[in-house]
């Protein structure tokens, strides 16, 4: 018992804050399930949106609007779903897409897995090109405008190069319950801002 004390502490002194690099950088993976990182080829993203939901739409416009054009990424809607394309938004009720690698989505809106971002298209580095942000639109009818903001602030982040933090702040915290964090912090924005 001591053993794992000393243990627990040493982990807790040696480990920092926050991740100090959240950044994706230009790796990226080929894969549908595993959470992936983008790393944008231009400052320039091209979104597309597949028939989803009115609240998805409009936390995604707000983060869009007010979380991304403030920073050196310009966001714009596709034309068409093509390869010029960054980011693509779904939701729907899921129930089984990849839950044999992350679990159950949920069916109450408070347990269980509300969204994915994933890489569906790379480039010849093996760069991600193209994500599928995916939301479980039960989270939509359970959660109010911070709580659908902190979702679609979350994945979106992911699709332009973050990756989890661990603490509380903003909206790429990897806790639970955070659903009025719908922000990015200043340590998330460097990220963002100092590639272009």
């Amino acid at each position: 018992m001591l053993a794992a004390i000393l243990l627990a502490a040493q982990l807790l002194t040696v480990a920092p804050s926050a991740q100090a690099n959240n950044w994706y950088g230009n790796t990226g993976y080929t894969a549908t399930c595993p959470l992936n990182g983008n790393m944008t080829d231009n400052k320039d993203i091209y979104f597309w949106n597949i028939d989803i939901v009115p609240d998805h739409a409009a936390a995604q416009s707000w983060t869009r609007s007010t979380l991304l054009n403030p920073t050196t990424l310009d966001t714009f809607p596709a034309e068409s779903l093509n390869d010029s394309t960054d980011v693509v938004s779904r939701d729907r009720y899921y129930t089984d897409w990849c839950t044999s690698v992350y679990g159950d989505w949920t069916t109450d809106g408070v347990y269980g897995l509300i969204g994915i971002t994933a890489c569906y298209r790379t480039v010849a580095n093996g760069r991600c090109d193209q994500q599928v942000v995916r939301i479980s639109t039960t989270w939509f009818d359970y959660r109010g405008t911070p709580g659908d903001r902190f979702v679609v602030c979350h994945e979106l982040g992911h699709a332009i190069g973050l990756i989890h933090r661990n603490t509380g702040s903003g909206c790429i915290w990897t806790g639970t319950g955070i659903s009025t964090l719908n922000n990015y912090t200043a340590h998330d924005l460097g990220h963002i801002n100092a590639p272009w």
